[in-house]
């Protein structure tokens, strides 16, 4: 059964290429805190003869909208002042002002002005991720894009020859200028180029990461994305940057059955990354039966060096590139495949307690800010920008969407209910009739798969670009619970009793077809623990005298991985822990009575 529902932050406007209302009033925020504005273009309309003027900065002190003005300011010959009242309503700015000169102003010796008056309208915008804000043709820090909007107007009165009075009314046909703040650049565009992104028989979805060179300003910034074949691989036209943060991801849509290379950009503030994307058949990401034949490389995960210690390291998760997030005697670290970086000295916080990463490095869990305060919800960059941690309230995070989109529970009388903070507030996850609800997976396409209580029955779910379906049971008197979720919408679940014991293990399709993992024999239980694009799902088996790690693929069903490492390696694998989409295979093992965390690699 599935249900079409509003899933707000999982569709997070990324998947719309929506801005939203609050973006265009931050613009004004921006020009607001800003000074100066710098006039690109404009002209007025005096008895139907229409003048042009271009290139003035105009000042303006910072966090106000009033500005004095003097005629040199806008190339005219009068040194007098001139006050203009700024009022914001929105994204919307007006000036009024009403001028009487004292002397008149004199105008080639036979006019004099002795009054001038109006009222201006402008919208205020964020410019555009792919436009370079110019001042007279040179790059300037600007975020803000004013322009006219009917009704301005300008009425200018005195005294013509012969002492003829006057009265003109002048119109502003058009107007264009820069102000705001300096807007950060494009840093990094992140796509999935570890493991093959497949075509489906449906549309399929991957997603893409724009990560900027620092943080988005008070009012935001946005960034723009674009594809060489929309009719093929179609991505959102732009995504908004809330203020603080320093990444954007949308979700890609691949067409149904299309295969070939597509070109996709992402730009902000004028700078523009491109990358290609190649879409392989869909046989290409359920392809590996070379796995039982070619024996795994194993090396340490973080280096002895680094480590310090000796049985006690302990993976968090792991991201692409091989860094991750591991616990070292007890402190949760921050591994980029050279530094070992402690979170706490990386936030400068008391301590931190990390439950999620996603591919493109953004991280969440709990930090405590300074020694005594409550533990509180956060989410950070640890990649491609700045890695000061956004707070997000107190509740419970489990697991951080690519679009950095948080998700958790929050505590009831009668149980928890899972949330989602789309970075704005706290809401909870619309599953009509739930008494209870978790998250317990998430893909970096941005399915959400979890469980829901309702009149006492618990079922598994799938979210998938706002659609609710609710999962398959693996068993009529056992409880379906989601492990894992890949970028295609494959689930790994356990079938789960009363006491919480696992009793099954099974592979859900995205068509609801199901593939149980038999247990090994000479084992008791199985316990699933990841999932790739290809669908390779890796799984701890446990029997009363001991436990070992495997790997399952659709051709070769499940492999003892002790079987298929190097013989050289001179270690024992007791834990399969994390696979990654380069097929990499994370596990716990020993070696001379030694237990450490070591990477599985195909040669």
């Amino acid at each position: 059964m599935s249900r079409r529902l509003s899933l707000g932050a999982l569709g997070v406007l990324a998947s719309l290429g929506l801005v939203p209302a609050s973006a265009r009033a931050a613009a004004a925020e921006d020009f607001i805190r800003a000074q100066d504005v710098f006039i690109n273009s404009a002209s007025v309309l005096v008895a139907g003869k229409e003048y042009t003027t271009t290139g003035f900065r105009i000042p303006k002190v910072a966090n106000s909208l009033d500005i004095t003005i003097t005629g040199a300011d806008v190339g005219l010959p009068f040194s007098q002042s001139i006050e203009l009242h700024g009022v914001r309503s929105g994204n919307l700015l007006s000036w009024t002002f009403d001028k009487t000169f004292n002397p008149p102003l004199e105008l080639g010796g036979t006019q004099e002005v002795h009054r001038a008056s109006g009222t201006l309208f402008f919208t205020a915008n964020l410019l555009a991720g792919r436009q370079s804000p110019r001042c007279n043709d040179l790059a300037c820090p600007r975020n803000v894009l004013l322009s006219q909007t009917p009704n301005s107007w300008i009425r200018v009165e005195g005294e013509g020859a012969l002492g003829v009075g006057f009265s003109h009314l002048i119109t502003v046909p058009r107007f264009r200028a820069l102000g705001g703040l300096g807007q950060p650049g494009l840093a990094q565009l992140s796509i999935p180029d570890t493991a093959p992104i497949c075509s489906g028989p449906v549309d399929t979805f991957f997603p893409m990461s724009a990560f900027l060179t620092g943080w988005a300003p008070a009012g935001g910034t946005k960034v723009d994305f674009t594809s060489t074949h929309p009719q093929y691989l179609k991505v959102p036209p732009n995504v908004f940057v809330k203020a603080g943060q320093s990444f954007a991801s949308v979700k890609a849509r691949v067409k149904a059955g299309f295969t070939g290379q597509v070109g996709v950009s992402a730009s902000s503030a004028g700078v523009v990354v491109s990358r290609q994307v190649r879409i392989s058949p869909q046989a290409d990401c359920a392809s590996g039966g070379r796995v039982r034949t070619v024996p795994l490389n194993v090396k340490a995960y973080v280096p002895d060096l680094l480590l310090g210690c000796i049985n006690c390291t302990e993976l968090i998760d792991i991201g692409m590139r091989d860094t991750g997030l591991v616990r070292v005697s007890r402190v949760d670290s921050y591994f980029n495949g050279s530094q070992l970086r402690p979170l706490a000295s990386v936030f400068d916080v008391a301590s931190v307690n990390a439950i999620d990463m996603t591919d493109s490095g953004l991280v969440t869990g709990t930090l405590v800010p300074q020694t005594g305060s409550a533990p509180v919800a956060f989410k950070a960059s640890l990649e491609g920008g700045p890695s000061a941690p956004v707070l997000l309230g107190a509740f419970t995070p489990t697991r951080i969407a690519s679009n950095g989109v948080v998700f958790g529970h929050r505590s009831t009388r009668t149980g928890n209910i899972a949330v989602y903070h789309d970075g704005n507030s706290l809401k909870d996850l619309p599953i009509p009739g739930a008494s209870a609800s978790q998250v317990t997976a998430v893909s970096d396409a941005g399915h959400v798969a979890g469980t829901y209580e309702r009149s006492g029955d618990v079922r598994a779910f799938l979210f998938t670009d706002g659609t609710l379906r609710t999962l398959p049971q693996l068993a009529r008197t056992t409880t379906t619970v989601p492990v894992a979720v890949n970028i295609r919408g494959q689930v790994v679940a356990h079938s789960v009793d009363a006491t919480g014991d696992v009793l099954a293990t099974a592979l859900i399709d995205s068509d609801d077809t199901i593939h149980v993992l038999a247990v090994p024999s000479g084992f008791d239980r199985l316990h699933a623990t990841s999932i790739n694009a290809r669908g390779w799902v890796v799984a701890t088996a446990t029997s009363s005298t001991g436990s070992s790690g495997f790997l399952y693929t659709p051709e070769d069903g499940l492999v003892d991985l002790n079987r298929i490492i190097q013989p050289a390696a001179g270690v024992v694998v007791t834990d399969a822990v994390s696979i990654t989409e380069a097929d990499r295979v994370l596990v716990n093992a020993t070696a001379h009575g030694n237990r450490s965390l070591y990477l599985l690699t195909l040669p």
